[in-house]
């Protein structure tokens, strides 16, 4: 009952955050009706969420992605990020939370953000594949040095090399000289 009542004043915080005017605020040209679709697919997902009670706390991140990637679709990245990030706080820490929100930090340039999210994807779940994707943040960073050692990590792990990443990395060498 204590995870449930952390949830409802997680969504009370989350749906009293004002519409943000920034990079978090994506202009998405959606009609009208799709705009209302989307708003009733949110609806529906706060509605799912609120009666999930479950024990295994998959069933509730689930939720949580998908009213996220609703707030996404309306452009609403702000808020999306917020709904990771509580989900995250009232303890449902899985794989696919912190997956999300560093993809999400990469979409508005938040590369510092977006490495912190798959530092614990691989240090706490051990995911070694996103070796790759703090490379790639590393790179859009333009920061060669540590993109150069994650790339080198990656490789080593999974034992192939990829193209367009060493593309990348020598033209961002080239570009620091």
């Amino acid at each position: 009952m204590k995870k449930f009542t952390t949830f409802i004043i997680t969504i009370l915080i989350a749906l009293s955050l004002t519409a943000c005017q920034s990079k978090w605020k994506v202009d998405t040209k959606l009609t009208p009706e799709a705009k209302t679709k989307i708003e009733n697919e949110v609806k529906i997902i706060k509605d799912t969420l609120a009666q999930q009670i479950r024990k295994d706390g998959m069933g509730e991140s689930m939720a949580y992605i998908n009213l996220a990637r609703s707030y996404e679709k309306l452009g609403n990245l702000k808020r999306a990020e917020q709904v990771y990030k509580d989900a995250i706080a009232t303890g449902m820490n899985s794989g696919a939370l912190h997956n999300n929100l560093g993809r999400l930090y990469e979409k508005v340039s938040e590369y510092d953000d977006a490495v912190k999210q798959y530092t614990i994807l691989i240090n706490k779940f051990k995911e070694t594949k996103y070796l790759y994707d703090i490379t790639w943040a590393y790179i859009k960073d333009k920061n060669f040095k540590k993109a150069e050692d994650y790339y080198e990590l990656w490789k080593k792990t999974f034992i192939k090399s990829d193209i367009p990443t060493e593309k990348a990395l020598k033209k961002l060498k080239e570009a620091q000289k």
